[in-house]
């Protein structure tokens, strides 16, 4: 019950993110929150605008859009304020029509059907690829040594320097030759263990390299 409940609540945060992509097309409005679904051209009426617009127009504050439709057309006969004039002056510009019933239109695709991808597509922040994208995530990768790869080149494993940020009684002495701190420049690098197997590697694939970093490595096997 308690995980259920969880569960519940973790989507119920996920509704601000939700909601400006469902656009609701008024019919007769009976099925439309007047301030609190998407219908407006401006969005939420009420997160758009203070919810001072729901006292100076009268209506209650459960009002559906239904109380401002009247034949085929949106009527305001709320009392003006500067807020209120703004929401009459971007009405949609489609005419409502008292015979249908509201639909719901899910906008980040073309036909307004829900789609989980499409989703996934609006949500997401695109970023342009990095060098070493294919080098990582390609098709055949081991996705545990692919995720170990990707956390080595944006330096977010768990070496000693780092571990002794939150934990200071950790000591920080390179475990393999304990002669220097153990960062992600030193342990793949520096290290004196390290530069063995790279010499090795050198060698086995037959290509010069004289540099000891991330950004001379991913270019030297991009």
């Amino acid at each position: 019950m308690i995980s259920r409940l969880s569960r519940g609540s973790k989507l119920f945060k996920l509704r601000p993110i939700a909601l400006p992509l469902i656009r609701h097309i008024i019919g007769n409005g009976l099925g439309t929150s007047l301030w609190f679904d998407n219908w407006h051209l401006d969005g939420l009426i009420r997160l758009e605008w203070r919810s001072r617009v729901i006292y100076d127009s009268g209506l209650p504050k459960n009002a559906k859009v239904s109380s401002i439709v009247h034949g085929d057309q949106l009527v305001c006969p709320f009392s003006m304020s500067i807020d209120l004039l703004e929401i009459k002056d971007h009405m949609p510009s489609y005419n409502p029509n008292s015979s249908l019933e509201d639909c719901i239109k899910w906008l980040p695709t073309p036909n307004g059907i829900y789609l989980v991808d499409s989703t996934m597509a609006s949500l997401k922040t695109l970023h342009p690829l990095v060098p070493w994208f294919e080098l990582v995530w390609y098709s055949h990768n081991i996705p545990r040594m692919s995720f170990i790869l990707w956390l080595s080149i944006r330096g977010r494993l768990s070496m000693l320097d780092r571990v002794h940020l939150y934990n200071p009684h950790v000591g920080t002495l390179c475990v393999l030759c304990s002669s220097s701190l153990e960062t992600h420049a030193h342990l793949f690098f520096e290290c004196a263990y390290s530069k063995v197997i790279w010499y090795h590697l050198k060698n086995m694939c037959g290509r010069p390299w004289n540099g000891h970093s991330w950004p001379r490595f991913i270019a030297w096997v991009a």
